[in-house]
């Protein structure tokens, strides 16, 4: 590898098939000297690359960890051989692939060989149809999958004019061939999505372009050409229409389910766990969860007609037999759609507002039926909605028994086919005379002109009439077991003990559908948390279909639910406004949580004042309120914490000897009401209209404080008052109250100033307007004040009189900030070689150098102190979100935290086209969640592990980074309690730089062009976590570079006398 470095360069990306196809033309091709041997080498050398590959996202330690791990496999114990030999002939390997490997040519190549002799097999597999094609190749056996063939058709089609005898043939049969078994595929699946007792799989034998096809499970049977099974596919077609059409006139229970979910019920005995979720949801769907008796599974009669007929046949039996036991009927399930008025029959239509249609829908069901829609009675048309679900709805509310209002809402979203098809059942299935119910369609008033509202109103005998909706008439009827929470400031309301369930950002169907699922057939209270989207319309649906009609389907998946699921919708407060786009939520009990302050007494509102307070005296609320209720009497008294060692070691506690003797000087920590807790955070907080964010932030940071300070010996009452009675220094009477008062300022200062500053900014920046955002610098007191007093009294508390200034880090060298830093963040690593204190070894590891650990990186006045803050907020398990411009220095930053504190760091770089399965995968791969390691589980605690994600604005998943990084779970995943998440972010803000644009142009759309970043504006939520990085100013810099020159030169003289005369440079 070393001699070669331009192997490596020719391997990287090269794939396992690149080097195998190598193999078929070294015989051909002269003056290349390369044996099937050597190919052999050489694709060892590209698996052992793409095994050592995974460890690239780790660091140098992991990764020559994983180097040597995977050298030592018995598959690479000659790896260095092989890398030696292929390095040898690398000039042959670069002129066979780059000069001779013409992908065109290759593809000639095996066209030729699938037309000559080749096998395709077709079988069916998870939800569909696929086919694969084998066939050999110098000897080889090689396989496709008919995506790839396809390509290869496309090449055929542009070779049919090559000149070469025989070759044109070949093409010509290869094209036809592909394209009759593109149709048998196409046949196979359209008879699955229909309906279908069984797979239908076939085996094609390809010889000399001779295609013969065989039905798999079929023995002694002869091989039948393509067109025929072609013919057979299309009668058996035709048969699923007949047969259907005839058991929807004759059946009104089976409209009720369409497509594959007559394979479902059908196939019942053999379902597996993911069938069994879909076959209960649909007979709950059809009997509107009315079951009471389980019938069990389908009893297949014996076998008297063709496979689809019996297979209508057993499910119509099943379906009745299930209402009979269980007492049901079709008016039942449709109760609460029956019409007030039994004269109105017939086809309506309405238009509505884009944003008001479901609300349309909801009030015309209320003015017609006194309830809400049902999803039995509804069809929301989409894209994607399909053949069999539009038929069956067409049949079930057209041929309707009783005077019942169906919904079909928005049929300008069907595809084209679609709404020809929709068109067409009307014609030939509405008859005003026969109709006892009602279909009511809904359309937008932008798409009144478009062709599937103007082809209905042209059916001759179509009978219309436009629903004119009073609204002020209709007193709003309250949606039952559904609340939406809300709030005017983010962050309020969010202790819900509920099954957490985040819908937002891309909004895929089947992941969504695929979560429901597991819900079914249990009680549980749905946490719907809502988050910003650019799929308004999905989420649209999605809510009216999954709320208001309690039900979410995708084809022929469909999920039902009944009073077991409670939901509570949560609602962001950000830059839309979730209640005017969604009007659907006028219906539901909207709970409006305010934020607190003293004037409120509104009790209709949820108030964040209701904090929840444990009554264990080691949670974080109890410490606080502790100290904070005895504060006038700390600088004499210690809190003492009681309880069982191994429980306060787990909270960070020490446990203390409690002395009967000496109990005046002691303070026994109890718990105190939520009223009190309540009352005594906000009255040290003291500030206007906190969020939950910063509540929460400001008890964890404080409690972590004063945790330390209740294990210090030295900060203790005691031996403060005997270090006075000693040195007689004045102030240190005053330091634990002092201590305290002055964390308290400046935890409310950091939790409110960076959220204060960029909420305002954001706001601004969000229309397109510059702001500068800034967060107050931690400045250092004057001399000569009582501040300065008190702390220059405990700096020098183990002397008998003051003999040191507080240090000043304004002048503090690089050496200095390492040895600063090793106290912060309790260090025992050595500076250097040379240094008395700290220690080469802990724990049994061994500890590099400080100087070691940081190579180049230098510490100034600035680093250090941003460094502080985030070591403050991650101690205490807030989340950290670094904004700053690009090359501010976050990133290497948190890197050399990470180093220094030895704990491992995965870092994730996030821009715009990263997608919601990436980071998923990321989590996964980085073994993040909590069911992740259920072998390492009893092995004791597991280590705690940095996630930092890097320019988490500049991609539009800032919903899901949200919920990852404040629920600490992902998709309603948990994730591991011992991670600890840090994320940066780019500022929002203008270019002002002049540009000159010559011609016209949409001032709108150049807004965007005048960004400094392409970013997204974040979510209020996460704003309260932001740390401003900001730029080092120009002092600041300057300091940079003088502690960078000064410990380059310090490296670069070696000698003593030298260092003297350097240090006095």
């Amino acid at each position: 590898m070393y001699e070669k470095p331009e192997l490596m360069k020719f391997i990287i990306d090269k794939k396992y098939e690149d080097i195998q196809q190598t193999s078929e033309f070294i015989d051909d091709i002269e003056d290349i000297y390369i044996s099937l041997a050597d190919i052999g080498k050489l694709e060892s050398c590209l698996t052992f690359v793409q095994d050592i590959k995974c460890y690239n996202k780790y660091d140098e330690k992991i990764f020559l960890n994983g180097f040597i791990k995977t050298m030592n496999e018995d598959k690479y114990r000659d790896i260095g051989i092989k890398f030696k030999d292929v390095s040898g002939k690398y000039a042959d390997f670069y002129e066979l692939y780059n000069n001779h490997l013409n992908p065109n040519e290759l593809n000639k190549v095996h066209i030729e060989l699938i037309f000559k002799e080749s096998t395709f097999g077709i079988q069916y597999s998870v939800s569909e149809y696929i086919c694969n094609v084998e066939y050999t190749n110098n000897s080889k056996s090689c396989t496709k999958k008919f995506d790839e063939v396809l390509d290869l058709r496309e090449t055929a089609l542009l070779r049919k004019k090559d000149q070469k005898k025989g070759y044109f043939e070949i093409c010509e049969g290869f094209v036809n061939i592909i394209n009759r078994i593109q149709e048998i595929l196409v046949l196979l699946n359209t008879i699955d999505s229909k309906g279908y007792p069984e797979s239908i799989n076939y085996t094609i034998d390809i010889r000399n372009g001779h295609a013969l096809a065989y039905r798999k499970g079929i023995y002694g049977q002869k091989g039948r050409n393509l067109e025929e099974i072609i013919d057979e596919l299309k009668r058996t077609n035709e048969i699923q229409y007949n047969e259907l059409e005839k058991t929807y006139l004759e059946s009104p229970i089976s409209r009720m389910i369409y497509g594959k979910q007559f394979t479902y019920i059908n196939n019942s005995n053999k379902n597996d766990v993911s069938s069994k979720y879909i076959f209960k949801n649909i007979l709950k769907y059809i009997t509107g969860n009315n079951i009471k008796y389980d019938i069990g599974r389908i009893e297949n009669t014996p076998l008297e007609n063709s496979l689809l007929e019996q297979m209508y046949k057993n499910v119509n039996i099943y379906l009745n037999r299930l209402f009979y036991n269980n007492n049901i009927n079709m008016k039942s399930v449709f109760k609460n759609s029956i019409l007030l008025d039994d004269s109105i029959r017939g086809i309506y239509i309405h238009a509505s507002s884009e944003y008001e249609i479901e609300y349309d829908a909801i009030c015309c069901s209320l003015s017609l039926t006194k309830n809400f829609p049902i999803g039995q009675t509804v069809l929301y048309c989409k894209s994607d909605t399909t053949e069999d679900e539009l038929i069956s709805f067409i049949y079930r509310s057209l041929h309707c028994h009783f005077n019942v209002l169906f919904i079909l809402i928005k049929p300008e979203n069907l595809r084209m086919e679609m709404k020809n098809l929709l068109v067409d059942l009307l014609k030939n299935h509405y008859s005003l005379k026969e109709m006892k119910s009602c279909l009511l369609i809904q359309y937008t008033k932008e798409c009144k002109t478009k062709e599937i509202i103007t082809e209905i109103e042209k059916i001759s005998y179509y009978k219309y009439t436009d629903i004119k909706l009073k609204k002020e008439d209709n007193t709003i009827k309250q949606f039952p077991n559904v609340d939406i929470y809300s709030s005017d400031i983010s962050g309020l309301g969010e202790n819900y003990e509920y099954v957490y369930f985040p819908v937002g950002d891309h909004i895929d169907q089947h992941e969504i559908l695929e979560r429901l699922m597991k819900l079914t057939d249990k009680k549980v209270a749905l946490h719907l948390d809502l988050s910003n989207t650019k799929q308004i319309e999905l989420l649209r649906e999605f809510l009216f279909s999954f709320i208001i009609l309690k039900c979410y389907s995708k084809n022929e998946n469909i999920f039902y639910y009944g009073n077991e699921i409670k939901i509570k919708v949560e609602i962001p407060n950000g830059f839309i406004n979730f209640k005017s786009l969604f009007s659907i939520f006028n219906f539901f009990n909207n709970v409006n949580i305010v934020s607190f302050n003293n004037k409120n007494t509104d009790s209709n509102n949820i108030d964040p004042s209701a904090l929840m307070v444990s009554n264990d005296i080691t949670s974080n609320i109890q410490i606080v309120c502790n100290y904070l209720s005895n504060i006038d009497n700390i600088n004499e008294k210690d809190i003492y914490i009681e309880g069982k060692e191994e429980d306060l070691k787990k909270k960070g506690i020490v446990k203390k000897p409690y002395d009967k003797k000496n109990v005046s000087n002691l303070i026994k920590a109890v718990p105190l009401s939520q009223d009190t807790c309540q009352k005594l955070i906000f009255q040290f907080l003291n500030i206007e209209n906190p969020n939950y964010y910063q509540i929460e932030s400001f008890i964890k940071i404080v409690a972590g404080q004063l945790k330390l300070l209740t294990n210090s010996w030295y900060l203790s009452a005691d031996q403060l008052d005997y270090v006075f009675k000693l040195t007689k220094i004045p102030y240190l009477k005053q330091a634990r109250k002092f201590f305290i008062e002055s964390l308290l300022k400046i935890t409310k200062h950091f939790i409110t100033s960076s959220y204060d500053d960029i909420i305002k900014g954001q706001n601004v920046t969000y229309e397109q307007q510059q702001d500068e955002q800034t967060i107050s610098e931690i400045g250092t007191c004057e001399k000569n004040t009582e501040e300065y007093e008190i702390l220059e009294a405990l700096f020098n508390s183990d002397k008998r009189k003051i003999t040191n200034n507080i240090p000043d880090y304004k002048k503090m060298t690089p050496e200095g900030f390492l040895m600063e830093i090793r106290k912060i963040l309790n260090l025992y690593n050595k500076l250097d070689e040379n240094d008395p204190f700290g220690s080469q070894v802990y724990k049994g590891k061994e500890l590099k150098y400080l100087k070691d650990i940081v190579g180049n990186y230098v510490f100034t006045e600035d680093n250090f102190v941003k460094l502080i803050l985030i070591s403050l907020r991650l101690r205490a398990d807030v989340p950290v979100v670094l904004m700053g411009e690009t090359g501010a220095g976050k990133t290497s930053l948190i890197k050399i935290l990470a180093k220094l504190k030895c704990i491992t760091l995965h870092v994730k770089n996030i821009h715009a086209g990263i997608e919601e399965n990436d980071i998923i995968q990321f989590l996964n791969d980085m073994n993040l969640f909590e069911n992740n390691n259920e072998k390492g589980k009893g092995k004791g605690k597991e280590e705690e592990v940095w996630i930092f994600l890097d320019e988490i604005n500049t991609c539009n998943l800032l919903g899901l980074i949200t919920e990852i990084m404040l629920k600490h779970s992902c998709k309603g995943k948990k994730i591991k309690s011992t991670i600890k998440f840090i994320a940066a972010c780019n500022p929002y803000r203008l270019d002002t730089g002049e540009k000159e644009i010559i011609g016209l142009y949409d001032e709108t759309k150049y807004l965007d062009r005048q960004l400094v970043y392409n970013v997204y504006p974040l979510p209020h939520s996460l704003l309260n976590y932001v740390l401003d990085f900001k730029t080092p100013d120009d002092n600041d810099i300057k300091r940079y570079i003088s502690n960078i020159t000064l410990e380059t030169l310090n490296k670069l003289i070696s000698n003593d006398s030298s260092k003297s005369n350097n240090n006095q440079f």
